[in-house]
């Protein structure tokens, strides 16, 4: 059963409550979410600078130093302007070494910096320009100069930045049964098409799929026939799990408009901006009279497997929705 907000309980550290006042708050030394007196989340640390976490600016603040520990082997080679602090203060182009520490890579990304390492491994999972530190002058220069931003970079590190710190995203992906909280998942957003004009139907299902967060919903027009093309579309996306609605109007609260550049990021950075600008959204759900079903475009499916239990669950499903099916079982993978 899916739980409102009035419903839950988080539980986090006393300076938290400013940024959850819309839910009922008890202070702790971790993060949970519970539903009268029952945990729904296991208990999650606090993790320094959780809080800090801002939207997306594609403002590139500039940059004219490197920070670099004190104790690196080579420091008096170098002769560019460099600071020292692990915890940067600004923007800067950020060494990672065997002694930085995920709480210092953090800081620097919290300032919009860009990673430098001699190996992927001082990256703790985030990325950065990979190079001997014979170049780092090069490449301070190309940046100082703004002739290399490194806006990619910037904005994957920006993306598994909110991911790994912020407490909701944490808890919701670490929750025992995430259908409690499917009316305040981040994660569940609507897709809508306004205009079908747009849409390339060859290309359109890939893109949807290939989404690092997919939607929970894909709403076209009422003007659209479930016929033709369009209606492979629609048996494709409900095959995938993705509910199709026919509707003028977006049906949930938290929905993005389909349009012709959409790469494999668009679903994602939309629930991360949403989530650091609206924090929670309670998300409507949609009207069985709006929801389509898949429909049958053939007399009969015929499924080839070498496993007769693994088809014959395909099978079902097929015939669940009134295919005529036949089974061959295969004598080679």
């Amino acid at each position: 059963m899916a739980l409102s907000i009035d419903e839950l309980v988080l539980t986090g550290p006393p300076k938290g409550a400013s940024n959850y006042s819309h839910l009922e708050f008890l202070s702790g030394d971790g993060w949970n979410l519970a539903s009268n007196g029952i945990a729904l989340t296991p208990n999650l640390p606090s993790i320094e600078h959780e809080l800090k976490l801002e939207t997306w600016s594609e403002s590139m603040p500039v940059i004219n130093h490197v920070t670099i520990s004190r104790l690196h082997p080579n420091l008096n080679e170098f002769t560019f302007p460099m600071v020292h602090e692990l915890q940067p203060s600004a923007a800067t182009l950020f060494v990672c070494d065997q002694d930085t520490t995920e709480t210092d890579i953090h800081t620097a990304l919290l300032h919009n910096s860009i990673l430098v390492s001699e190996r992927s491994a001082y990256l703790h999972g985030f990325v950065g320009i990979l190079t001997e530190l014979e170049h780092l002058p090069s490449i301070l220069t190309a940046i100082v100069e703004q002739r290399e931003q490194h806006g990619l970079q910037r904005k994957e590190n920006w993306r598994r930045l909110v991911l790994r710190l912020h407490p909701i995203l944490r808890l919701t992906s670490a929750a025992y049964d995430k259908s409690h909280l499917r009316k305040i998942d981040p994660f569940r957003y609507e897709l809508v098409v306004s205009d079908i004009s747009d849409v390339q139907l060859s290309q359109f299902v890939s893109e949807i799929l290939c989404q690092l967060v997919r939607p929970q919903a894909v709403t076209i027009p009422s003007t659209v026939e479930q016929s033709g093309e369009w209606l492979l579309v629609i048996n494709a996306l409900i095959i995938n799990n993705i509910e199709v609605h026919q509707s003028d109007e977006p049906l949930f609260q938290r929905s993005i408009h389909y349009h012709n550049n959409f790469n494999e990021h668009i679903g994602l950075d939309f629930v991360l901006e949403e989530i650091l600008s609206n924090c929670l959204l309670e998300r409507n759900f949609s009207s069985s009279d709006t929801k389509l079903c898949a429909v049958s475009t053939n007399k009969r499916v015929l499924i080839v497997g070498h496993d007769l239990k693994f088809i014959t669950d395909i099978a079902k499903t097929w015939r669940s929705w009134g295919v005529e099916t036949t089974l061959l079982k295969s004598k080679n993978h």
